[in-house]
């Protein structure tokens, strides 16, 4: 792409995915327009994350766990699963809130067949994952619990026994 200058760079900083090669490739006098038009409002840009009034976004998921092996339902019956999940985490000493559970939905509008729960604690949240992790709901239902850092170990584990 033919635009280069410092205004460009720093949008590329902040957009890494910004293209407009097609574009400039069917009319290249659009180039020098880019060019002059970003060169003038360079000086005024500035990384968003940079803005003294940005808000800082809490990257710390260790209060998160997900559920797995949880029964794929539609909506209704969702809210029901979310009940019982309270129930099950209550028999274990935990407050969660209903706001707490985040349920996802497929296209077909039914579960997925997990959960992200936040907990109060980091601490909390190792301790039930360890609690859940293996739990049999019914005969057809057994629970996989992990926090978020974990998930990404072990997501990030190379098999190397295939």
């Amino acid at each position: 792409m033919d635009i280069d200058c410092e205004g460009w760079s720093k949008i590329l900083k902040v957009f890494p995915d910004m293209d407009f090669s097609a574009e400039l490739e069917e009319k290249p006098e659009l180039s020098s327009y880019l060019r002059n038009a970003i060169n003038s409002k360079a000086l005024e840009m500035q990384n968003p994350e940079e803005h003294k009034d940005c808000p800082k976004l809490d990257n710390d998921f260790s209060r998160h766990i997900m559920l797995n092996g949880l029964p794929l339902c539609d909506a209704a019956k969702a809210q029901k699963l979310v009940a019982l999940i309270i129930k099950l985490f209550a028999k274990r000493n935990f407050t969660v809130a209903e706001e707490s559970i985040e349920m996802n939905f497929g296209a077909d509008g039914m579960t997925t067949g997990q959960c992200f729960i936040t907990l109060k604690t980091d601490e909390q949240a190792k301790i039930a994952a360890a609690f859940f992790n293996g739990h049999k709901l019914d005969s057809k239902h057994t629970f996989s619990a992990c926090t978020f850092p974990d998930f990404d170990k072990i997501m990030a584990y190379e098999d190397s026994s295939a």
